[in-house]
C-alpha cells in the first residue's frame, strides 16, 4: 500500500513524510520542487501525465500542494492551482482506484480570518463559509468538489482545515515577554496547531474507517496568547454562543475555534501546546497566511 504526499517539500510536507517513514508506510512524494528521494515525482499537478504517474498504484493521497496565500500568485493562478489542480488530482485518483483522499484545506476556507470575521464566538461547525479573497475561495471550491465526489461514492474524502501550523521556533518567540508586548491581530483568531499534531491528524484521517468527510477544524486546544481567552475578546463586537462562558470554564486559554466535532466524529484530539516548556527551542519564524 502506497501513500502519495503532494507538496512534500514544504514545511508540513517534510514533517509528514518523516512521520510516515517512521511508521513504515510506503510513501511517494510529489512537488514542483526537486528531491533526491527515490521515486519522487517532480512536476505540476495540472499536467495530466504528471498526475497520472503520481497516482498510479496509490491507495491514499494526502494533498498538501498548492499556492499558500493570496500573495503567491494572481487570482486566476491561485484558483487554477488550488481549485483546478485539486479537482484534476481528485479525478485522476478516482480513475486510478485510490481509496482515500485527504485534503489539507485551511481555516481560510471559512473566511473568518484575514479580512473576514466570524458570526459568533467560539467558532463552531455551523459557521457559514464566506470567503473574501481568491485564496479563500480556492480552498472552499476544492472542498466542495471533494464533498461532491464523496457523496457520489467515487472516493472517500476527508477534509481538514488547519489553522497556522506552528513549530518549536514559533514557540520560542511566543514564550518571550517581548513578544507578549507586541500588538496581536484578531484577524488570525489567535489560533495555531502544532506541526506534529497536524501530521498525526493527517495520518489519522487517512486511516480512519467510516468517518464523515468533514470539513474538520484542526486547532490546538488553546490560543497563542498569554492573556485568557475571555480577556482577548472582551471588547470584540462579535455575538456570543449561548454556551460562551461555559465553553471557557474548564480552560481559560481555550481556543476560539471549537474542535469538538473533530474529536467526536473524526476521533482526533490535539495534545500539544506552546505553553509547554520543552517545546521552546529555536528562533522566531515570520507568521504567514495559511
Amino acid at each position: 500500500m502506497t501513500w502519495l504526499v503532494t507538496g512534500s517539500e514544504g514545511k508540513l510536507g517534510r514533517e509528514l513524510v518523516a512521520g510516515l517513514d517512521e511508521r513504515g508506510i510506503a510513501v511517494r512524494t510529489m512537488d514542483v520542487v526537486p528531491s533526491s528521494r527515490e521515486g519522487h515525482v517532480e512536476g505540476d499537478v495540472r499536467e495530466p501525465a504528471v498526475r497520472a504517474h503520481a497516482v498510479s498504484g496509490v491507495d491514499v493521497i494526502i494533498h498538501l500542494g498548492g499556492l499558500a496565500s493570496d500573495s503567491a500568485g494572481t487570482p486566476s493562478e491561485i484558483l487554477e492551482v488550488n481549485a483546478g489542480g485539486t479537482v484534476a488530482l481528485a479525478d485522476a485518483a478516482v480513475v486510478a482506484g485510490c481509496r482515500r483522499f485527504v485534503y489539507a484545506s485551511s481555516i481560510n476556507a471559512v473566511g473568518i480570518v484575514g479580512p473576514g470575521s466570524p458570526t459568533r464566538l467560539p467558532v463552531g461547525d455551523d459557521e457559514p463559509a464566506r470567503p473574501s479573497t481568491p485564496y479563500q475561495v480556492s480552498k472552499l471550491l476544492a472542498e466542495d468538489y471533494l464533498l461532491y465526489l464523496h457523496r457520489a461514492g467515487a472516493i472517500s474524502s476527508v477534509i481538514l482545515r488547519p489553522t497556522y501550523v506552528a513549530t518549536a521556533s514559533d514557540y520560542a518567540a511566543w514564550q518571550s515577554r517581548d513578544f507578549a508586548a507586541l500588538p496581536r491581530t484578531r484577524s488570525e483568531l489567535y489560533s495555531y496547531i502544532d506541526i506534529r499534531d497536524c501530521v498525526e491528524a493527517l495520518i489519522h484521517a487517512a486511516r480512519a474507517v467510516d468517518v464523515p468527510p468533514g470539513p474538520y477544524y484542526l486547532s490546538a486546544a488553546d490560543t497563542d496568547a498569554f492573556q485568557p481567552s475571555l480577556e482577548i475578546v472582551s471588547d470584540w463586537p462579535v455575538p456570543r454562543r449561548p454556551d460562551f462562558i461555559a465553553y471557557f470554564s474548564a480552560d481559560p486559554h481555550r481556543a476560539l475555534i471549537d474542535t469538538t466535532s473533530t474529536s467526536e466524529l473524526l476521533g482526533w484530539t490535539p495534545t500539544r501546546t506552546w505553553r509547554a516548556t520543552d517545546q521552546t527551542q529555536g528562533n522566531d519564524q515570520e507568521r504567514s497566511q495559511r
